[in-house]
């Protein structure tokens, strides 16, 4: 059983996330900035669907990423030279939200719901969530079905805009000596 958390009741461990479902440590109706962050700063982060509560999970393991890791392969660099790539970073923060919400093709819905869209409209406003987009002749280049989280796809145009945003953020979080921890869904082996 999984505890429910009040808007005053701290995160417990993760130590105590349960195996199965990998990584669920509790359960809340709050998602305000302070509980978002608090989350993010522990490595854990809601994942519900729409009427469900808000579920907290910190999967074991997790993916982080370390920026000065980042390599550039010689095939991926000649295409960065040969491409008119622009890289942005919050020029469409809600339209990469929005399309990140937008139901699958074949799917009828997300977990990306209106109250998550609220939520980090406000983490956005304070500072703390942003998008790195890659845009090609004026519009977005970043692919819809790729290994990368989704909240990084919103256009149906294949290229290598996901790998250039990724690229660009890697390049960014090594000048500003970021850290970062990936998300993924719960039960996916690399969360």
């Amino acid at each position: 059983m999984i505890p429910w958390l009040e808007p005053s009741t701290p995160f417990p461990p993760i130590q105590s996330a349960l195996k199965h479902p990998n990584g669920l440590l509790a359960a809340s109706g709050d998602l305000s900035p302070e509980r978002l962050l608090e989350g993010y700063r522990r490595g854990i982060f809601p994942w519900f669907s729409e009427g469900d509560p808000i579920f907290w999970w910190s999967p074991d393991p997790r993916m982080i990423l370390y920026p000065e890791e980042l390599k550039i392969s010689r095939s991926f660099a000649k295409t960065l030279r040969n491409r008119r790539y622009e890289v942005r970073f919050d020029s469409a923060f809600g339209e990469v939200m929005a399309g990140c919400a937008a139901p699958r093709r074949g799917e009828s819905g997300t977990w990306i719901t209106g109250r998550m869209l609220g939520a980090y409209g406000s983490l956005h406003r304070l500072g703390y969530a942003h998008s790195v987009e890659t845009w090609i002749d004026g519009a977005p280049a970043t692919p819809p079905r790729s290994p990368w989280p989704r909240w990084l796809r919103i256009s149906s145009r294949p290229s290598s805009g996901l790998s250039t945003a990724r690229c660009a953020l890697g390049t960014w979080s090594r000048s500003a000596r970021a850290r970062f921890r990936g998300g993924g869904s719960p039960g996916s082996s690399k969360s």
